[in-house]
């Protein structure tokens, strides 16, 4: 099946035993969740979201600042491994990230993020994998897939950030004990 968010320039295929979902984004983070999509037979899902920041950053820069951020925010966040070197997103040369955390259960979970910084703008697009680390290898050729499918068609899409982004960044500061 195919899903196309004209707000966010996103096209992505995803299978049909897989269940689009409504996204949760918290407005105390910068990070909007644009889709979601759950397979409903396990804890197995997909999100695409957009990273919005009003400075100017590299990919290393960002994805420090990422990882960082997931040490305060996830619990027992391990970085397992990142890559900058062979990973792409949509054609557009990004990172790689595998890490593990513990979910709301107590279970871990196993997640694969890809993101990119877009050029000429203040924000990066990512698509993260996340599953229970006993079911994730059994979803990862359909996540693959998906992967492959993305398409990111961002002329005339708004990808400057919200208004109230001054505070987020203010608020991430603060949370982060100062990393930005």
């Amino acid at each position: 099946m195919t899903n196309e968010n004209s707000t966010y320039g996103v096209k992505i295929n995803y299978p049909s035993t897989w269940v689009r979902v409504t996204p949760y984004s918290d407005e105390k983070y910068t990070t909007v969740f644009v889709e979601e999509f759950d397979e409903p037979n396990s804890t197995a899902y997909v999100t695409v979201g957009v990273d919005y920041f009003n400075f100017d950053v590299t990919p290393s820069t960002y994805l420090a600042i990422l990882i960082q951020n997931y040490r305060t925010q996830l619990k027992d966040f391990t970085l397992l491994s990142s890559d900058f070197t062979s990973a792409q997103l949509a054609g557009i040369p990004d990172y790689e990230i595998l890490y593990t955390q513990t979910g709301d259960q107590d279970e871990v979970i196993l997640t694969r993020q890809l993101g990119s910084v877009i050029p000429g703008t203040a924000s990066a697009y990512q698509i993260t994998y996340s599953a229970e680390v006993s079911q994730y290898p059994h979803y990862e050729q359909d996540v693959n897939t998906m992967i492959d499918s993305l398409e990111l068609h961002l002329t005339g899409v708004n990808v400057t950030a919200p208004s109230n982004l001054a505070d987020l960044d203010y608020y991430l500061h603060i949370y982060d004990g100062g990393v930005i």
